[in-house]
């Protein structure tokens, strides 16, 4: 099963993708929930699309994915820890049929930079312009005062 890439071209998939001429009026299909809208021009039957695993970023030229996983996934609050591991674990052994390596990355590793730099550059992305530092720092300094989520005081505490 082949990744939409976040790239203007639109990748194979298992399912048939329609162009808007393919559809009499897609708009209202979407609107009835029929159609998801994949690209401007492209749609997708919506309960197949919605049941495809697709990462959070793909990388077509380095055979890469990517996810964005909050710090808080695996703390207790969304169920059983482990069962949520294995759901996962299992999600990136379908994924690995169609690129490389998947590489995992929460809340600490995008404020902090080096270490989500370093899990791109292990997983064999190599940087496409020059880094900018002055950016990064006012971003760092910006992001990493505050949480990424309100904890919610109805949630369990995390173990």
């Amino acid at each position: 099963m082949p990744l939409i890439s976040p790239a203007l071209s639109v990748k194979p998939t298992p399912i048939a993708l329609l162009r808007s001429g393919e559809v009499s009026h897609p708009e209202r299909a979407v609107g009835r929930d029929e159609l998801i809208r994949v690209r401007r021009g492209v749609f997708a039957p919506a309960q197949e699309w919605r049941a495809l695993d697709r990462p959070d970023f793909v990388w077509d030229d380095a055979s890469v994915a990517g996810e964005a996983d909050g710090d808080l996934k695996f703390d207790g609050r969304f169920g059983d820890a482990a069962l949520l591991l294995n759901k996962q674990r299992t999600r990136d052994a379908r994924l690995r049929e169609q690129v490389r390596t998947i590489v995992h990355w929460g809340w600490q590793d995008v404020t902090a930079f080096t270490p989500l730099q370093t899990l791109l550059l292990g997983a064999g992305l190599r940087p496409t312009r020059p880094q900018n530092s002055a950016a990064l720092l006012s971003m760092r300094q910006r992001l990493a005062a505050r949480a990424p989520h309100p904890i919610d005081p109805r949630w369990p505490a995390p173990r």
